[in-house]
């Protein structure tokens, strides 16, 4: 679903759930962080921001962040249970760079153990639709104004072009929701990213495999839509190269069948084939600059992005 916006106040965060709108507070936020204990943690924030938001709106959300960011660490900070933990701190200020500098420079002043980059995208089903030239500079200047020896998060189902920008421009962590989004839609991930290594930990080719270029009818050619018919006889595992369960164990044409005919299986082989990809795509990324290929990777994928010319 399409999260609803305009809902935050100076009080409370907007959370939206089957049965309408909740009120999340500072302290029943870190209520719930003691409750689960988790390692990391990122403060309650005002991210309800985009591109066309007012610079009035951002100075609230700025405004608002740092508020609930001094609450959560007057909490976390007394509490025996999260002694631990790390709590990152949310960087806010959208598309304005101004207002991005002044979040960066109010928040790198607290206690925080890292920083959580927000604001750029909204989440819901097109939270992967957006041009990353339009928020380049801004990230790469936000990131600069951050100090180096603490990460630096990013949210937000990213696709794998979209994943290696964002590491160029400084980004240390980003999460895992891109699996899911494309398992929701049926879709298996087939990109390449075996660039050419002194290591064959991953039985590098160096080229564009001819599964990778297969493409959707709609275009995407990081992914491949199982749903459609030319997969309804296709005894190939989803990626012939993958060592996941699912590669290992079924044929296209079955997952083919499980989506049409709506089997909750469809979606949990998917995922299992989905997310190993995806974590190798992050192993590949730590190896290549560890091996200071980085370049080498950007131009692989580079060449199978939706907006590459064929």
């Amino acid at each position: 679903m399409e999260l609803p916006q305009g809902y935050n106040d100076k009080q409370s965060v907007a959370v939206w759930a089957k049965g309408g709108k909740y009120r999340l507070e500072p302290d029943h936020y870190m209520d719930i962080q003691e409750a689960f204990q988790p390692d990391v943690y990122q403060a309650l924030s005002d991210g309800d921001v985009g591109k066309t938001t007012t610079r009035k709106r951002l100075q609230k959300s700025i405004h608002r962040t740092l508020s609930f960011l001094d609450e959560c660490l007057e909490r976390h900070q007394n509490s025996e249970v999260l002694k631990n933990a790390a709590i990152f701190g949310a960087i806010e200020g959208g598309y304005q760079i101004e207002e991005r500098l002044k979040s960066a420079k109010e928040t790198s002043s607290r206690p925080v153990q890292g920083f959580s980059i927000e604001g750029f995208q909204n989440f819901g089903p097109k939270t992967e639709d957006f041009e990353f030239d339009e928020i380049k500079d801004i990230l790469q200047k936000t990131v600069s104004a951050l100090s180096a020896d603490r990460p630096r998060l990013m949210q937000g189902g990213w696709r794998p072009d979209h994943v290696l920008s964002a590491v160029s421009c400084g980004v240390d962590i980003l999460d895992s929701s891109y699996p899911y989004i494309v398992t929701e839609r049926g879709e298996a991930q087939v990109f390449d990213f075996k660039f050419s290594s002194s290591k064959s930990c991953h039985g590098i080719s160096g080229e564009i495999t001819e599964e990778t270029k297969e493409k959707t009818y709609t275009g995407a050619s990081f992914t491949i839509d199982l749903k459609d018919k030319r997969y309804r006889e296709d005894s190939r595992p989803v990626l012939p190269s993958c060592q996941c369960y699912c590669c290992q164990t079924f044929a296209r044409s079955y997952i083919h069948h499980l989506l049409n005919t709506s089997e909750l299986l469809a979606s949990v082989l998917l995922m299992i084939h989905n997310f190993h990809h995806y974590f190798e795509f992050f192993h590949t990324i730590r190896q290549a600059i560890d091996e200071d290929k980085f370049d080498d990777l950007v131009h692989l994928i580079k060449k199978q992005s939706p907006q590459a010319e064929r």
